[in-house]
């Protein structure tokens, strides 16, 4: 039978064990890295799953047809509609604009629980799966609060950009170390080695993958996966319509080292997602890889602006956005 503790319940209920160095990761994740395999404890996040269904606006699977660009906002002022991308209708929202102020602060709370969850509760205790959504939820909630301090503010950048990056940022405290959220993909990557685990990791913009109403439960942590991927991969912002050279968001090329076999291997993983039409896409693409724009425009439904009077739920229209960056 497994076995739900609440976070706090489950680190008191386990006494600290040391995993080993494995020196593969971050010095802060040394000691993370150990796993019991036979372990049937679980972490209950019904609190985030429940914060979490208060502020996603579901979307839905893509049709794959592009967004038609918008023309000026006829105001009398010079705000004109927002962002132009052809993904602009695809891919889950959260709506940062209607979060008030308790609602933020839980959000914060429960960041620091799971923080120092990593710390008092000896994670090598957990079975793998387990591990796994702790480590996306944790990711997950710190940027999600990030973006909740910094609002109102009209893309995010993604974790490979150069120069000043949002994703490599101290933003918490494990093991003594101050640790970015590309620490925390890094980390998961590297001990998983398995390409799904990118789908996990809400990146705060249109284009990366979906972030959903749920959250990652060990039981049910690949499925849940599996069904990002399969909305990824058959969305525009996942794969591209040119015919040619097979081209893929900056994900998946930012990830190559997570595909044993480049191109072959992506290619068969993108084809165990496709739809009809987005596999003959695949297998007609030559073996070239080409990157598709990376929509970095935040996934909000305004846009990066606190006021929606011009928002339309229908099309996702948006005004423009304001200057500053994530």
């Amino acid at each position: 039978m497994m076995l739900s503790f609440t976070a706090a319940a489950l680190a008191a209920a386990l006494s600290a064990q040391p995993a080993s160095d494995t020196h593969a990761y971050p010095d802060a994740f040394s000691v993370y890295s150990d796993y019991n395999s036979e372990s049937e404890l679980s972490i209950d996040y019904s609190v985030w799953s429940g914060l979490l269904s208060d502020i996603v606006f579901d979307v839905g699977m893509s049709d794959r047809r592009p967004a038609r660009a918008q023309a000026p906002v006829r105001t009398g002022t010079r705000l004109r509609a927002g962002s132009n991308s052809p993904y602009r209708n695809e891919g889950n929202r959260i709506i940062y604009h209607l979060i008030e102020d308790d609602r933020a602060e839980a959000i914060s709370e429960y960041r620091a629980e799971l923080i120092a969850l990593a710390d008092s509760l000896p994670l090598s205790r957990l079975n793998g799966n387990e591990q796994l959504a702790f480590w996306l939820n944790l990711h997950n909630v710190i940027l999600i609060d990030e973006i909740i301090q910094a609002y109102p503010e009209p893309r995010v950048n993604p974790p490979w950009s150069r120069g000043s990056n949002f994703f490599d940022r101290p933003v918490a405290t494990l093991n003594s170390v101050e640790v970015s959220l590309n620490d925390i993909q890094a980390f998961v990557i590297e001990t998983w080695d398995d390409p799904r685990v990118i789908y996990g990791f809400h990146l705060g913009a249109i284009g990366g993958p979906s972030i959903t109403s749920q959250a990652f439960a060990g039981n049910r942590v690949w499925n849940q996966l599996n069904r990002i991927g399969r909305e990824y991969v058959n969305s525009l912002r996942g794969v591209g319509s040119t015919p040619g050279a097979l081209r893929v968001s900056a994900l998946y090329t930012h990830h190559q080292d997570a595909f044993d076999s480049w191109p072959a291997d992506l290619h068969a993983h993108l084809l165990t997602y496709a739809q009809s039409d987005v596999e003959q896409i695949i297998r007609r693409a030559t073996n070239e890889v080409q990157t598709i724009t990376y929509a970095s425009e935040i996934a909000d439904l305004t846009n990066g602006r606190t006021s929606h009077i011009f928002y339309n739920p229908r099309s996702l229209s948006r005004v423009s956005p304001p200057t500053t960056f994530l």
